[in-house]
């Protein structure tokens, strides 16, 4: 069906855990948003696996740099990625608490 999007709310995640989110392989667009929780260090990288190559790729932003995110200094960001997609994954190193995500499909 055109039009259709699929959200979740923010979900915690707890601290250093790396984590997997399904993915319509179909949607066009995923707008991930991510900020810290409880954690006031650490570092976020992203990562997504294409329906087309079966392992997963840095993702980078519109200037070509990888998206990676401070825990300690950045408040929360939304995050366009464009593509068709199986799996996005979020790795947290060295972090001291907490962190939340978000993703809406479209």
């Amino acid at each position: 069906m055109l039009n259709q999007v699929a959200k979740t709310g923010l979900q915690t995640v707890a601290q250093d855990v790396t984590i997997i989110i399904a993915c319509d392989p179909n949607a066009v667009k995923h707008f991930l948003t991510m900020k810290a929780g409880t954690a006031t260090a650490g570092t976020l990288t992203l990562t997504a696996t294409p329906s087309s190559v079966g392992a997963a790729e840095t993702v980078y932003d519109p200037y070509g740099a990888a998206i990676t995110q401070n825990l300690a200094t950045t408040t929360q960001k939304t995050y366009v990625i464009e593509g068709n997609f199986d799996s996005l994954t979020i790795a947290c190193a060295s972090s001291n608490g907490t962190y939340k995500y978000a993703l809406q499909v479209a």
